[in-house]
């Protein structure tokens, strides 16, 4: 962090993935870029006010253990974010998107919940690659609110 990195890539090998991820990496502030495999986020309501990822333009997560509302907090702590890719996660991602800046959606080979695009008006591509929903219902909902340049989904 101290040394201004701006791309990082970050994953947990071998196993258990639900290793929890230090939270020492919501310190560096400067990163552009961030790819995190195999981990466990952490509870994000523990982290100090003022964590941010200022400058972070994508968000690339693999084989993530996360509750809705840690993805929720580092969308609303990257004021920037253009690109959030999320890749085999390990529960059912469950999306209230509202992005001033997100451009690209992506989530393949992972577990449905319910997606709505509440408040996203820079959103132009929204990709759902081999997705599915594990137990109960095996309905997914996805709702588009607010996302005037969205050109394919």
């Amino acid at each position: 962090a101290a040394k201004g990195v701006e791309e990082l890539v970050l994953v947990n090998r071998p196993w258990p993935l639900d290793l929890p991820l230090p939270t020492t990496l919501f310190c560096c502030t400067s990163l552009t870029r961030l790819h995190i495999g195999a981990w466990k986020l952490p509870n994000t309501a523990t982290l100090p006010d003022a964590v941010a990822f200022p400058h972070l333009q994508e968000l690339f997560l693999t084989l993530i253990t996360m509750k809705d509302q840690d993805l929720a907090f580092l969308l609303e702590r990257s004021p920037v974010l253009e690109v959030l890719t999320i890749i085999a996660s390990q529960r059912d991602v469950r999306l209230c998107l509202a992005s001033r800046s997100l451009r690209c959606l992506q989530l393949g080979m992972s577990s449905l919940g319910d997606i709505t695009v509440a408040d996203a008006p820079r959103l132009e591509r929204f990709f759902l690659l081999m997705t599915r929903r594990i137990g109960g219902n095996k309905f997914s909902t996805i709702k588009i609110g607010n996302a005037p340049n969205l050109r394919m989904l």
